[in-house]
């Protein structure tokens, strides 16, 4: 339950950050909600191996209406721009420890190849922008 409620707030701040990224306009917005959607489809995953029947039953409802009500609350308010910046740090970490435990675990056969193809391909489009 501890693990299903942090995801939660993980989630609940990417949508916050949504709304107040580093960069404003369409183009930063496409990008963002295209690695964050890649990031919780894995995230999904892995939570579902740990937590199956929470999970079908009522997790993806609570972390798909986190995103939205983060969305929401950073629509209607608005922090200072510090701790606005702790929250993107906070965010990097939690996708720096994520990412190696949920996207390239030996038990699920995933590659490293094709991870950093597709972080490579990322990067190349940051960069060319």
């Amino acid at each position: 339950m501890i693990h299903l409620g942090s995801f939660a707030v993980y989630n609940l701040l990417i949508g916050y950050l949504l709304i107040h990224r580093e960069e404003p306009g369409l183009t930063s917005l496409l990008l963002y909600a295209a690695a964050m959607a890649t990031h919780f489809v894995t995230s999904d995953f892995g939570l579902r191996d740990d937590h199956k029947h929470r999970c079908d039953r009522t997790g993806r409802w609570i972390m798909a209406a986190a995103v939205l009500a983060g969305w929401a609350l950073g629509a209607a308010t608005r922090l200072p721009e510090l701790m606005t910046g702790f929250l993107f740090v906070f965010r990097a970490g939690g996708i720096v420890l994520n990412v190696p435990k949920e996207e390239l675990p030996e038990d699920r056969q995933s590659r490293f190849r094709p991870f950093l193809g597709g972080a490579a391909a990322y990067a190349l489009v940051i960069v060319a922008i």
